[in-house]
């Protein structure tokens, strides 16, 4: 979702990044196209060079006007080509999609910002469709989190409920939490595996020379899930606080996904990046709401991926790609008009109920901000018209 490289072959995407010292470079590598998604982040972001062959040693010099995309945004007309017809829709169902206020059309992007450096197409809705992606089907509806903690200190590392104290800031997101939302936002039942360690996951590590954390080898971790994939799963997620790799040439990734084997893993651990790098942090409260917001984001956006949404180019949406963590932070939590009926079409769903959910879901847990956006939608869509 951060710092992007794209390689693109059909439905599927690659995204990697490396890094000298504290100048992050995203760049290519073709023998990682391998049917993934690679979500990464930036500790500096430092620009963009050109792809480069598959080295450890880094490119001496971004080449920004190489990656320069020229990306316009869209106008009225192609957003609503984006969202195709309405025609024969119930009433509810045309003013969920409908567009209002409450959705920012896409800006100019700024140097340096996603769409600045990097080529995007978009994804309308019947491009969606015709991508013929897999849907939820009454045998196949569970999303399952499957927790993977280190094996120091008797494991533990992530919080199985809400009330359970951590020691770092960066351990003190509860997979019960997690799981929740995720079922509130594609209404789908999510259970989360009893934990396991990274020794039963049996993944090859390393020590990163730049941060000197430990790390996992991510495509290690999804041949290990591939093996344990519910009969009846619609996705597994693998979670840890462990710090991710995806080849030994490369620095570190957020997250990697499989959109054909229903697969995934991410790491919590670089969300919070005082905490990461041993520094002193804000006020627990305050990196509280910053690290769960982080990983809701990236949880249901990696996730949208493996329901085949692509990354939006049309509004300020929870599906657009990201180049670092100010971008990250400054994109919204909900999808977009045209995402919106990508998923109602994927899954199904009663729209009015999925906002209502998610709005008690934001005011139990202090994000003030996503809860009043729900609020002016709910308004929006019952006032737009009768039923």
């Amino acid at each position: 979702m951060v710092a992007r490289a794209r390689l693109r072959t059909n439905l599927y995407t690659v995204t990697l990044e490396r890094m000298q010292g504290d100048r992050t470079r995203p760049t290519i590598c073709k023998r990682m196209a391998r049917h993934l998604v690679v979500i990464v982040s930036t500790a500096s972001w430092a620009g963009a060079c050109e792809p480069a062959s598959c080295r450890d040693e880094p490119v001496s010099q971004p080449r920004l006007s190489s990656l320069h995309s020229g990306f316009v945004p869209p106008n009225p007309g192609e957003r609503q080509i984006g969202l195709g017809t309405t025609h024969g829709l119930s009433d509810v169902l045309t003013r969920s999609f409908a567009v209002s206020d409450s959705f920012r059309p896409m800006p100019t992007p700024a140097p340096g910002e996603w769409l600045a450096e990097f080529r995007e197409t978009g994804q309308s809705f019947n491009q969606f469709v015709e991508a013929r992606p897999n849907r939820a089907s009454p045998h196949r509806r569970t999303i399952y989190i499957l927790p993977i903690d280190p094996e120091q200190d008797g494991g533990r590392w992530l919080r199985e409920s809400p009330e359970r104290p951590d020691s770092r800031p960066f351990d003190r997101v509860s997979t019960a939490v997690l799981a929740e939302y995720a079922g509130l936002f594609y209404d789908l039942p999510v259970r989360v595996l009893p934990r396991i360690t990274a020794v039963e996951v049996g993944a090859r590590g390393r020590i990163n020379r730049f941060s000197k954390q430990r790390q996992l080898l991510s495509t290690d971790i999804l041949a290990y899930l591939e093996k344990k994939l519910p009969h009846d799963a619609r996705a597994l997620i693998g979670l840890t606080t462990i710090d991710l790799y995806p080849e030994p040439a490369w620095n570190f990734v957020f997250g990697q996904a499989s959109l054909s084997k229903r697969v995934g893993v991410y790491s919590l651990a670089r969300y919070h990046h005082p905490a990461f790098y041993g520094e002193s942090s804000a006020a627990a409260q305050e990196v509280d709401a910053l690290v769960l917001r982080r990983s809701l984001k990236v949880l249901v956006h990696e996730l949208g991926h493996m329901f085949g949404v692509e990354h939006c180019i049309y509004y300020l949406c929870v599906m657009n790609g990201s180049n670092h963590l100010r971008e990250t932070d400054a994109q919204p939590l909900h999808l977009c008009p045209i995402d919106l009926r990508k998923l109602h079409h994927s899954i199904g769903f009663e729209p009015l109920a999925r906002y209502r959910n998610l709005g008690s879901f934001y005011r139990e847990h202090g994000l003030d901000e996503e809860a009043r956006w729900i609020e002016r939608r709910m308004a929006e869509i019952a006032g737009i018209g009768a039923e």
